[in-house]
């Protein structure tokens, strides 16, 4: 499920980013952490919810 939210988002971003007439170099600066940039940090987060959330509620259950 927290690859299938990533691919969705990377996929939003890149058209939405081409769309508006940015390079890649542009829009994939958005993806370092240059500046202080927090990006990833989301990108990563929202692929590891899911298995963390299912983690949680099996230990709950269990």
């Amino acid at each position: 499920m927290g690859f299938g939210w990533l691919a969705l988002t990377l996929s939003f971003e890149f058209s939405f980013g081409l769309a508006q007439g940015k390079s890649w170099p542009v829009i994939l600066e958005a993806y370092t952490f240059k500046d202080g940039n927090l990006w990833p940090v989301v990108l990563a987060v929202t692929t590891c919810a899911p298995f963390i959330a299912a983690k949680m509620r099996h230990k709950a259950s269990g």
